[in-house]
């Protein structure tokens, strides 16, 4: 049975690639992510907006990233963002390298007020909602809880990180 649950996805027309975009500890996490990949089609819900400015903090050259400067975001920019995330999830796409949005899994523990399932998508200081192409020097991301009722995909904003030390994330306030 865990077999045919691992297989389902591939027997409904989805690429092992694009339903194993990331690390999968069971057969539960693979079926959530598969309502994801499962969305085409959905009416796009916006439970919860973005209601304030975000600032993230300045930090310093790591490796081959950064050193990144204090950014101050507006609630319209983190709006179009969120926006742009969360329209690709309810059409069940991802664009990039890194194949955003895609799930974020909050190892870090930052207190998003946010339920399980949440995504992450860049968020780029030039005010252009990212749509491909490569990450590496987009330091922030906006997060968004999303869940799936029917034939809508609900999604929730939940706030706006940044990459810290190492590829640890530091929230942005």
């Amino acid at each position: 049975m865990r077999l045919a649950s691992i297989f389902t996805p591939l027997l409904l027309g989805f690429s092992a690639t694009s339903v194993l975009a990331g690390p999968v500890e069971n057969v539960n996490d693979l079926q959530e992510r598969t309502l994801v990949l499962d969305t085409r089609g959905l009416n796009l819900k916006v439970k919860e907006e973005p209601k304030k400015d975000a600032t993230c903090p300045y930090r310093q050259r790591v490796g081959n990233f950064g050193p990144y400067d204090r950014h101050k975001y507006t609630k319209n920019q983190i709006k179009a963002a969120f926006l742009g995330g969360a329209k690709l999830a309810a059409d069940g796409k991802q664009v990039g390298a890194n194949r955003y949005p895609h799930d974020f899994n909050n190892g870090e523990k930052l207190p998003f007020k946010c339920g399980r399932n949440k995504m992450e998508f860049p968020i780029s200081t030039d005010n252009k909602v990212y749509n491909g192409g490569p990450a590496d020097n987009i330091p922030d991301r906006v997060v968004f809880e999303y869940q799936k009722k029917k034939k809508d995909f609900i999604v929730k904003y939940c706030g706006v990180m940044r990459h810290g030390p190492g590829r640890d994330f530091l929230k942005c306030d």
